[in-house]
């Protein structure tokens, strides 16, 4: 009989030599598999890759009373497609910018458009919406949004600075209305003398470019 000592050794060999033919079988474990198609499938850590020219395979499981043989087959795994990122996502800035409002109708989309694009609910997409104001094009907002009641302020003449220098182009829809109810009352389409001067019959030259300007049929 063997003594205690060459019993050891010959297990730490055993046990020496496993680890070897563990490390051996991590260094040659497959990590993917690329089919001929271009398709790839990544293997995870818990999965085993048998490659063989057999097409009548089978596993061998013991149990305590009974074996059992279960057939194996030809995997068809591939991993998923990465996504492409949607470069005009609903509720972006060039997807508000494109779309058209209640064309086909009231929508979900325009439910969207309603919720992400025209945040300050004035039926239109531009200055004053918390998308629009951040976006590249904001610097086209030089005419800021102006308040009820500043219209009204006049000078000493009748004119209106904030008429004068409003722009109906990037104003919202209830102050356009504003200005034009206040500041166009000609319905011209502009703000000049027509609409704020207030003719008294005297010899001015206020009033003589009044009388030219105004009471014409181009006025």
């Amino acid at each position: 009989m063997k003594n205690l000592n060459e019993m050891f050794v010959a297990l730490l060999v055993v046990v020496v030599a496993s680890f070897a033919s563990f490390a051996v079988a991590e260094e040659n474990r497959v990590t993917t598999i690329e089919y001929e198609n271009g398709d790839v499938y990544t293997v995870p850590e818990n999965e085993n890759v048998f490659v063989s020219t057999k097409d009548n395979l089978f596993i061998y499981k013991p149990y305590t009373k009974s074996i059992q043989f279960e057939k194996l087959w030809p995997t068809a795994k591939v991993d998923r497609p990465v996504p492409t990122p949607n470069p005009n996502p609903v509720g972006s800035h060039s997807w508000c910018k494109a779309h058209v409002p209640f064309a086909t109708g009231y929508s979900f989309s325009d439910q969207a458009w309603q919720r992400f694009c025209d945040t300050n609910n004035d039926g239109q997409y531009g200055c004053g919406d918390a998308t629009f104001n951040v976006s590249e094009d904001s610097a086209s907002c030089g005419v800021t949004t102006t308040t009820t009641g500043v219209f009204s302020e006049v000078d000493a003449n009748g004119f209106s600075q904030a008429c004068d220098t409003f722009d109906t182009s990037t104003g919202s829809l209830s102050d356009v209305a504003e200005w034009e109810e206040t500041c166009d009352t000609n319905g011209d389409g502009t703000y000049n003398l027509c609409d704020y001067h207030e003719p008294t019959g005297g010899a001015t030259f206020i009033e003589i470019q009044y009388e030219q300007q105004c009471t014409t049929s181009e006025g």
